[in-house]
């Protein structure tokens, strides 16, 4: 998959993906042997490698919205992918080392998803082979301009409820494992969320 667009980000609805981040020039590759998924770029200056095994994949979707040229495969993660880099160098064959999140507010630690767009034409492997969850439609996919959700600067995303109100500290853990798991999406958590889950609207065996 050569000269890609790579989105992170979370997957809101059935038909809304809110982006985080966005890389173009991207070269990506389905490792079936070593069962990884890899991606290639360079950004300022720094070439990265971004590995993602395929325990780390929940689910793969791809979007095939008829009479358009590009479609989006959307990867569903349990985690963030783990980052190398190297320095751009002329003619030097630098080593991959590890690396941590760069983009601006830990964006990429913040996002349970990614969507590669890709050219219609593009033919992609059998997926199905090697995830069983693997879907593909007609449907169309928005995407929007998400913003950060986390209240800490920190590589693992935290939420804090607003003003109003004064959750205990097992359910905010229980809401923060959700979200660091790829089981609930950071920005589902708003004030409604925040309401079913206050133990002064409701009982506490209801939550």
């Amino acid at each position: 998959m050569d000269n890609i667009v790579l989105r992170f980000g979370n997957q809101v609805s059935r038909d809304n993906f809110s982006v985080l981040w966005k890389q173009e020039g991207v070269f990506g590759k389905f490792d079936f042997k070593m069962r990884r998924l890899y991606f290639f770029f360079s950004h300022l200056s720094v070439d990265y490698k971004f590995e993602i095994s395929y325990e780390n994949i929940g689910k793969i979707e791809l979007y095939r919205p008829r009479g358009q040229a590009t479609k989006f495969l959307v990867i569903q993660l349990f985690g963030a992918p783990r980052i190398y880099e190297k320095e751009v160098s002329n003619g030097h064959h630098n080593e991959w080392v590890r690396g941590v999140d760069f983009t601006p507010s830990s964006r990429i630690g913040q996002s349970y998803a990614l969507c590669l767009e890709l050219p219609n034409t593009l033919r992609l492997p059998e997926l199905h082979h090697d995830f069983v969850h693997y879907k593909e439609n007609e449907d169309q996919l928005e995407l929007m301009e998400g913003s950060p959700f986390s209240c800490s600067s920190g590589l693992v995303p935290i939420v804090n409820p607003l003003t109003g109100f004064n959750l205990p500290y097992n359910i905010l853990f229980k809401i923060n494992s959700l979200i660091q798991h790829g089981c609930v999406p950071g920005p589902a958590i708003d004030d409604d969320f925040y309401q079913l889950v206050d133990p002064k609207r409701i009982k506490v065996e209801h939550i």
